[in-house]
Formats: structure tokens, sequence, C-alpha cells
């Protein structure tokens, strides 16, 4: 008796040299896995058998890709603590790593008929999923949801809210007001060959009704592509696309357009890098040719300021825009911009973001814009088919030209259905 008490004081001394587990645990999810691996790896011995520690060596072990060393850190969890269903469930992640698919249901079997929070049922139905794919493979999918919209715009034409003089002449303009409605379908195709390449093709329709204003009714329909490669901790895609829009049922718009995006995440944050060329064809304004091409160049940087502490995220991007039109009386134009963007997670539910913008443009012939944007904007999940998103913007544009100054304030509240996936 005395031996093994004297085993247990010498146990507990060597563990409490270790960080505290949550702080491994968090550096998992900021992406240090194989740090955190290497770390505990080495005094293995000295934690072996305490549940907090197991699991987070077991966590680093998987997401490390070590899928058999995780295997026995996260058993001796569950020996420890039955009800440990975050353990139950990495260690039916790392079953499915080996082909031990078995194993891996009956795991996610247990944590099913338990009473759980929201964030493992959600976690076991993903799972579920990925176990049900690796034994049937499913390349294809079909996602489709629709939303429909109803709100109000303060400024549909986007027209200075007082008298001007614009090339030599008076003209009495003032806001334009509607209520309007929105109806968006999206549609997409999906092929996923492997964890690697994503090959995606659909379309969008939607459809803009100012009701005090109908001239201002447009409709645009876009066909879009994307080929994605992912790997680790970053990711590329190409995105082509080609939009038509309408205005008032006459054509209006013709616009192709290939983008670039790329991302890559380290030690917690995310940086983006994107850019797209685009050539755009006006159908009204024979008079005033605007079309041409828009060179789009631009990067961001995505980050929890408060670390695991907030669900709180930053999205800041930064771009630089510029035209080709050599028709334009105006002339062709450049400027950069940037954008913020808050997002808080309340609960599985509920989210709220905010936003704010700002834009420069530039024109050859000696005139220069100024945009300001802001937004607020919640979601809330009511399952997983529909929810509902509320939101506010408001614009305001300054600019050299008083014809182009405006500002415009809408308010929408959207509801989305997402349809049953159609996977094959």
């Amino acid at each position: 008796m005395v031996a093994i008490c004297i085993y247990v004081s010498s146990f507990n001394t060597l563990a409490s040299n270790l960080p505290p587990a949550e702080q491994f645990r968090e550096d998992i999810r900021q992406g240090q896995a194989e740090q955190v691996y290497q770390r505990m790896q080495e005094v293995e011995g000295e934690f072996a058998g305490q549940a907090d520690y197991d699991y987070a060596f077991g966590l680093a072990a998987l997401r490390s890709g070590r899928a058999a060393e995780a295997t026995w850190s996260l058993e001796r969890v569950i020996l420890v603590e039955s009800r440990h269903y975050r353990a139950k469930l990495a260690l039916a992640e790392a079953y499915m790593d080996m082909g031990r698919y078995n194993q891996a249901q009956r795991l996610l079997d247990e944590v099913k008929s338990a009473k759980t929070s929201s964030s493992i049922v959600s976690t076991t139905q993903r799972l579920q999923e990925r176990l049900e794919n690796l034994r049937n493979p499913r390349f294809w999918a079909v996602n489709t949801h629709a939303i429909v919209g109803l709100g109000y715009d303060s400024n549909v034409s986007s027209s200075p809210a007082s008298d001007i003089f614009y090339n030599g002449q008076e003209y009495a303009l003032e806001e334009d007001p509607s209520v309007f409605s929105e109806l968006t379908l999206r549609q997409r195709l999906d092929y996923t060959p492997d964890e690697a390449w994503r090959f995606s093709a659909g379309y969008r329709f939607r459809d803009s009704r100012p009701y005090q204003e109908s001239e201002f009714t447009r409709q645009r329909f876009q066909v879009d592509l994307e080929s994605r490669y992912q790997q680790n901790n970053w990711q590329i895609s190409a995105q082509p696309a080609f939009v038509k829009g309408w205005r008032d049922s006459e054509g209006e718009i013709q616009e192709a357009r290939l983008g670039l995006n790329g991302r890559i995440s380290m030690q917690g944050h995310t940086l983006l890098g994107f850019g797209s060329l685009t050539n755009l064809s006006y159908e009204q304004s024979p008079a005033d040719n605007n079309d041409g091409q828009f060179y789009l160049l631009g990067g961001g940087w995505v980050s929890q300021p408060a670390g695991s502490a907030l669900p709180l995220t930053l999205v800041l991007t930064g771009y630089y825009l510029s035209t080709d039109q050599p028709d334009s009386t105006v002339g062709d134009f450049s400027g950069p911009g940037a954008n913020a963007n808050f997002i808080y997670q309340f609960n599985g539910k509920l989210r709220f973001s905010a936003k704010a913008g700002w834009s420069n443009r530039s024109y050859s012939s000696s005139r220069n814009d100024n945009q300001l944007t802001a937004g607020l904007n919640a979601n809330y999940q009511l399952n997983p088919q529909w929810r509902i998103e509320p939101e506010i913007n408001f614009t305001n544009m300054s600019s050299d030209s008083e014809i182009a100054e405006h500002n415009r304030l809408t308010a929408k509240v959207s509801v989305r259905y997402d349809f049953q996936s159609h996977q094959f």
C-alpha cells in the first residue's frame, strides 16, 4: 500500500510539470497538432492514464496523421471515463482512418444513444456521413437552395436627393424609395473524386422587384464552374462564370468572368489571395458605351482575435480594381478598396455579423468617387433545412460629379430553404 501511494504521488508530480491539457487542445485548434504531438510524445509516460492529457495527445496524433497512435491514448480515456463522448468520436474517426469501420460504427451508435450537446450531435452526424461515404463511396452530389426576401430600399435608382447642375443643365432629382421582393434559386453539382479535388458546376437565378419603381425590376442568371484543390493547410481554386442580366424585361448586361482564389492556414490564421478578369458588355446604354475589361487583385486575413475564448471571427480584405473601357465618356477608372467583417457565433443556431467597407475610384476624366458601406446581419437556423436572415445595409457615395452622389439604405428579411442533398 505504501508503494502504491508513493507511485501515485510521483505520477501526479510529473504530470503537474506539464502545461494544462486545455492549452494543448487550444494549440491543436490553432493548427499546431504536429508540434503538440512531438512535445507530448517525449513525455507520454508522465501523463498516460490521465484522461485530459490522453485526450489531448490522442487528438494531436489524429490531426497529425497518426491514427494508430491516436487509438492507444483515446482507448485509455474511454476506459477511465466511459461518458467522454468527444473522445469516443475522435476514436471513431481514428478507426475510420484505419479502415476499421465496424468499430467506428459501434462508437457512433453509443454516442447517438446518449443525451449530448448539440455540437456533439452535429459532429456525430458529420462522422456518420463520412463513414457511410467510406463504405459506399459517392462521388457526385446535387445541392439546391431557394431564398425569398422582402425589404425596403430608400433609393432604388441611387439618385441624388436634391436638384443638381450637370453638363450646364439643371436636373430636378429625388430619391426613389420602394418596397421590394427578391427570389434566388441556386443549384450546384459537385464531383469529388478524392479528398484533394472537387469539381463543381451550377447556376443561380435572381429576381429583384421594387414595387414602386417597376422599371428597375431586374433578373440575373449565372452559370458557373469551379475546380478546387486542397492539401493539408492550403487550397487553390479556379472559377469561370457567365452572367446574363435583364432590366425591366430587356437585355441589360452580359458578363464573362474568370476568378482565381487561394488560401493558406497557419497558426490559427488564414491568409487569402484572389483575383479576377471580367469582360462586361452593356446593352442598354449605346450612347454611353461602358463595355470593357475589369481587373481585380486582392488579398485578406482571417483570424479569431480572442482565440477560443470568444467565438468571434475577423475577416479583413483589400483589393485594387482597374478597368479598360475605351468608349466610356467618363473614361477608365482604378482605385483601392477595403472591407472588414466581424462574425460572432452566438450558439449553434444563431450567428451575428457586422461589416464596413470603403472604395475609391479615380477616373481618367478627372472624376473621383469615394464609397462607404456598412451593414448588420443575423442568421438563425431553425433546423437543417430552414433559416432566417434579417439584414440592414447603408451606402454613402461622394463624388466630384454631383449626379453620382447618393445615400441608400436597405433593410431586408430573407427565408432560406436548403433541399435535401442528393448523393450518388
